[in-house]
């Protein structure tokens, strides 16, 4: 009797702790997930100890916290676009872009060519570097660098390492790009697909990395060129393009978004290193999660019902990666709404899972045609 006392009181402290938050003005979605999350645990009351309740009593009040300082962030963040933002130069760095070939790559050469002349792109698609050169060479005047390599063998991606340091001494700014995609359930996928899937893009980044991150340091310059020393000091921007799906998962999408998901947490680990290394200031590392992209990257998806996400344009999605490495972003949601995806993840992981189902069967339009 007495512990269903305390469940009760437990149940009125948690409406009471929450019904202040429940009527600050949020948008809807998030007050219902407040709503869902403390309806849920009603629901658990009665299977679970008394000590349980008070543990999640006080996991809620810090969730709680969570969600006002990240509306508080917010507000901070939408404060800082009226405001003079601070730029970086980048005008001597050296840009290696992967995944250049086609879709948000193209579009990061041309934009990065704005503000640097040493634009170097990397694909495994000949034709589509080419293009990209001449699309850089007619929009900018600028002269990119074409580097023809297949991200799936190590022994390629340290061949072009290697040849990229003789050519330039370092890479400054490294921006992961490139990806592949398979869109078939897990248990239609090949071990080889699965494989490769892996070796692009995650892998890739690793060993990309592990080759260009010492220039960075300004410890292991290439002594050949003339445009850097072994003294040089540390310099660099490391860009991890992720994907919304990194931080909730999608039916078809299980390889894809599982590299993304190891992406991230890849680059946030290397962040903490950074810190520990003492040079967090000189070497700066962006995450970028965006929603669906028009790309062939998309596949079978051809358009979106949701007017808060559309689907994203190439153009406009590399103008922001861009902007996000010149003010030192950590993190570059886009649209800003899909910071809401890790918000609901961490307030109700079972909701997100749910929710983000139900907006790829309602919300998405898919072609009818197979992709090759």
């Amino acid at each position: 009797m007495t512990k269903e006392i305390g469940r009760s009181l437990c149940v009125c402290s948690l409406l009471l702790l929450t019904t202040p938050l429940c009527a600050f003005p949020l948008v809807n979605s998030v007050r219902f997930i407040i709503i869902s999350h403390i309806h849920s645990a009603y629901c658990s009351l009665v299977f679970i100890s008394f000590d349980f309740v008070q543990q999640f009593c006080a996991e809620l009040i810090i969730l709680t916290s969570y969600v006002m300082l990240s509306i508080i962030y917010d507000c901070y963040e939408t404060l800082k676009l009226y405001m003079s933002p601070v730029y970086k130069d980048i005008s001597d760095d050296v840009i290696l872009i992967t995944g250049a070939g086609n879709g948000i790559g193209r579009e990061m050469c041309l934009e990065f060519a704005k503000y640097s002349s040493n634009i170097l792109a990397l694909d495994i698609d000949e034709k589509g570097l080419q293009e990209t050169a001449v699309y850089v060479k007619s929009g900018r005047g600028v002269q990119i660098k074409p580097y023809l390599c297949d991200l799936s063998s190590p022994a390629d991606i340290d061949r072009i390492v290697n040849e990229i340091l003789q050519d330039y001494g370092r890479v400054t700014i490294l921006v992961n790009n490139a990806a592949i995609i398979n869109l078939l359930p897990l248990l239609h996928l090949s071990v080889d697909k699965f494989d490769k899937c892996f070796k692009v893009n995650f892998y890739a980044y690793f060993y990309l990395i592990k080759g260009f991150l010492p220039g960075m340091l300004g410890t292991s310059v290439s002594s050949n060129c003339s445009n850097h020393t072994n003294n040089s000091p540390a310099r660099g921007h490391i860009v991890f393009v992720s994907s919304g799906g990194g931080v909730l998962p999608v039916p078809r999408y299980t390889d894809y978004c599982a590299t993304k998901a190891a992406g991230l947490l890849l680059s946030e680990s290397l962040e903490l290193e950074l810190k520990e290394m003492g040079v967090a200031d000189q070497i700066h590392i962006t995450r970028v999660i965006p929603h669906i992209v028009r790309t062939k990257l998309a596949g079978l998806i051809t358009g979106s019902k949701s007017p808060l996400l559309p689907l994203l344009e190439p153009d406009e999605c590399a103008r922001q990666i861009v902007d996000g490495v010149l003010q030192n972003k950590s993190v570059v949601y886009i649209p800003r709404i899909v910071r809401l995806m890790a918000i609901l993840k961490i307030l109700s992981p079972n909701y997100a899972m749910s929710a983000t189902r139900k907006y790829f069967r309602q919300k998405i339009l898919f072609s009818t045609k197979e992709t090759k």
